[in-house]
């Protein structure tokens, strides 16, 4: 067995140097050798990793299934094949899978997490947010979920507006930052703004933009959390408009109407046309506008904070967190038609621009060094 787990640990070293057809083959002669040992859940799990490292997602399905006969109750094989049902739209699959590892383990974080994902993935957001907020409600003690009531809807042209993105970790270098500053400088005529980088390291940037330090030290849970703190940020210094742009949004034709857009509350993108997002109802935070008058930002930023160790037990996802603290958040593509677009929802074969966008955003994969329509590199640039 020693040997066969060697075996294993060989294929994984040629996966992590992406030699993945010599990591089938090293990993098929294991599975030969298993095929009359029933007993070797270890080894079955270890090898249903690989292939899903590979994306060999119906492989990983098939041998994660062998290590379940041996370890019906195993949490992590549980959560692993929800993970690999959702990738190839296996959702009903996923459900049953994260609500049996539930019922093994309730704490298990990863597997609220994916229960979160595919209830909204199944067009169940609703339930995932009543959920969420029981199960958090009930930890707390406490009703602590906002009690919705009609909102003022006094909208006013901003005068001046502040420009917000985020540079934490090591996914984006300066050049992110400065880029996307000189892409709104080019394309701004009418709109005043200040441009703030939210950071833990200013090395690179430029010297125009103001640059606001991390202060809140909150960590295992999802990489938006700066984002939250960019709010926080943004009433400390009593900015009125603000507009938040991910680091990887490239600005393609003149955005005055989009920064002086004004909202009396939180703008964000709706995920439905969202090639991405998969899923109708959500929201996106790729981009957003919002009123620091408005009492929803105090929510969003307070509640959190003060519940954090609970809260980050059933989500991980700032989106998440928003669409169960603001019911009636201003949606950015239907107040502002065809002006902002997912360039995964976008002909990328075509060399043409999309017709009548002004910014173009890119959640998750690929990112603007990546991409491959031509006109990317015409406007991602310094």
């Amino acid at each position: 067995m020693i040997c066969w787990i060697d075996y294993v640990r060989f294929a994984s070293i040629l996966c992590r140097n992406k030699k993945f057809e010599d990591a089938k083959k090293c990993l098929k002669n294991v599975e030969d050798a298993l095929q009359d040992d029933t007993q070797s859940y270890e080894l079955r799990f270890k090898i249903a990793n690989l292939y899903a490292m590979m994306k060999c997602h119906d492989k990983a399905i098939q041998l994660y299934h062998q290590a379940l006969d041996t370890c019906p109750e195993s949490v992590q094989v549980l959560v692993n094949i929800a993970a690999q049902q959702m990738i190839i739209g296996q959702l009903e699959g996923a459900l049953e899978h994260c609500e049996r590892a539930l019922v093994s383990k309730f704490s298990c974080r990863e597997a609220h997490y994916n229960l979160n994902a595919v209830l909204r993935r199944l067009g169940r957001q609703k339930e995932a947010i009543e959920r969420c907020w029981e199960y958090i409600e009930k930890e707390v003690g406490l009703v602590i979920r906002p009690q919705f009531t009609a909102r003022n809807e006094v909208k006013c042209v901003p005068k001046s507006v502040s420009i917000l993105c985020v540079k934490w970790g090591t996914k984006y270098g300066p050049e992110y930052v400065n880029r996307l500053y000189k892409a709104v400088d080019r394309f701004t005529s009418t709109c005043k703004f200040e441009f703030y980088c939210l950071t833990d390291n200013s090395d690179g940037i430029d010297e125009r933009i103001v640059i606001l330090p991390l202060l809140i030290e909150l960590t295992g849970w999802f990489v938006e959390i700066p984002t939250l703190e960019l709010m926080a940020h943004c009433q400390l210094w009593n900015a009125e408009h603000c507009v938040y742009l991910d680091l990887d949004t490239v600005v393609i034709a003149n955005i005055d109407h989009i920064l002086q857009y004004p909202t009396s509350s939180l703008g964000v993108l709706k995920t439905d046309s969202m090639r991405n997002e998969a899923r109708m109802g959500g929201y996106n935070s790729s981009i957003m506008i919002w009123n620091t008058s408005s009492s929803d930002l105090d929510r969003i930023c307070t509640v959190l904070l003060q519940y954090f160790e609970t809260i980050s037990r059933y989500i991980y996802k700032f989106d998440h967190w928003l669409e169960m603290m603001i019911i009636q958040a201003d949606i950015l593509q239907d107040a502002l038609p065809d002006s902002i677009v997912e360039y995964n929802s976008l002909d990328t074969s075509s060399p043409d621009l999309p017709s009548n966008a002004s910014l173009v955003c890119f959640p998750l994969h690929p990112k603007p060094h990546d991409a491959t329509a031509p006109w990317v590199k015409t406007f991602w640039r310094d």
